[in-house]
């Protein structure tokens, strides 16, 4: 089985990780604060509405390929069936406990 770095890291690169994102955390929000509130931005999303639409579908489907690789990786590797009805279970019981309403997503 391969290391895995981020998830068993060493003492030290436990620490340097942390560092690096302490000291670049501010300036990492500060960047992305002032694109979001570019007016250039909002400029864009106005003159191309299609566009936009696709980018925030692009980035769906990003979030959505990296939480099913860690799933098929690190959730019940070697049984895939149980692995799946495992998913299927937590998904329907999240979905119940939120009253099978996806309301919030609306604008």
């Amino acid at each position: 089985m391969p290391h895995d770095l981020f998830l068993t890291p060493s003492f030290s690169v436990n620490l340097h990780i942390g560092f690096l994102y302490k000291t670049n955390n501010k300036w990492i929000n500060l960047m992305l604060k002032n694109i979001k509130n570019s007016p250039q931005l909002g400029q864009l999303k106005t003159l191309y509405p299609n566009t936009n639409v696709i980018v925030i579908i692009f980035a769906i489907i990003m979030l959505w390929r990296g939480f099913w690789g860690l799933l098929d990786t690190y959730l019940f590797p070697g049984s895939p069936t149980f692995s799946y009805l495992t998913c299927i279970a937590l998904g329907a019981i999240i979905l119940y406990l939120d009253d099978f309403k996806i309301d919030n997503l609306k604008r």
